[in-house]
This record gives structure tokens, sequence and C-alpha cells, in this order.
């Protein structure tokens, strides 16, 4: 099988994003308590396509979205910092047969990011 990893790796696609991965876990009473875990992501990030938001749940498809290409899996629900904007992955694909994953996310709204009880986002994250 041909590892389209390189590509993600070039100079002119590879950068680093923070990212939020979400878990938890189960308190006395029974509720699920969410924790976030803050890493990092070697990844290429680009506009999403027409095609690619048409992939997507219905109330997902009129938002912005980004296509992200990683050598590590996302889950959806994972939130990623790009540009300034806080993205969550809403589809994740698995060609690791092929060195990498293919993702799309879209841009948080203020009153969802409220909702979804977000950390922080980190300093100086672009």
């Amino acid at each position: 099988m041909m590892d389209l990893s390189d590509v993600i790796y070039d100079p002119d696609w590879f950068q680093v994003a923070p990212i939020d991965r979400e878990s938890g876990q189960y308190d006395e009473g029974g509720a699920w308590v969410v924790n976030w875990l803050r890493d990092t992501l070697e990844c290429a990030i680009h506009p999403a396509d027409a095609g690619a938001m048409q992939m997507l749940a219905e109330g997902e498809r009129n938002l912005d979205g980004i296509k992200i290409y990683s050598v590590d899996p996302l889950l959806t629900r994972d939130i990623v910092y790009h540009k300034g904007e806080t993205w969550r992955v809403a589809a994740s694909a698995n060609w690791s047969d092929y060195g990498f994953f293919d993702c799309t996310a879209v841009r948080l709204l203020e009153s969802t990011k409220a909702a979804m009880r977000l950390p922080t986002p980190p300093d100086g994250f672009r």
C-alpha cells in the first residue's frame, strides 16, 4: 500500500495544532463527568469543500468547516484550535492503510462552546 503520510509533513502543509480530547468517568451518583485532555496534533489543515460538508449531519452542513489530515486518529467531539477559532471534529475516516486519518471539523459557535463546557483555549493558539 502507498504511504501518503509524507504529504502531511510537507513544509507547505505541516502544522502542529493544539487539541482537547474528551474523556470522563462516572461519579458516585452515576452521572457522567466530562474531562478534557490537552494534547497536540501534527497535521495538515485546509478549508473543507462542499462535498465534505454534504457528508455531515443536516444541522452541521451550514457551519464553516475544515479538513484535517493527520497520522494520528481524531475522534468525533475532539476539539481542534486553528487560526483563532475552535473546531469540533464531526466526521472521521480511517485511511491508516495509506498512512493518514481524514477528518472534517466544524467551527463552534459561542453558544455551543458554553454548552460543551470546554476548557480555556491554549494561549496564543493560531
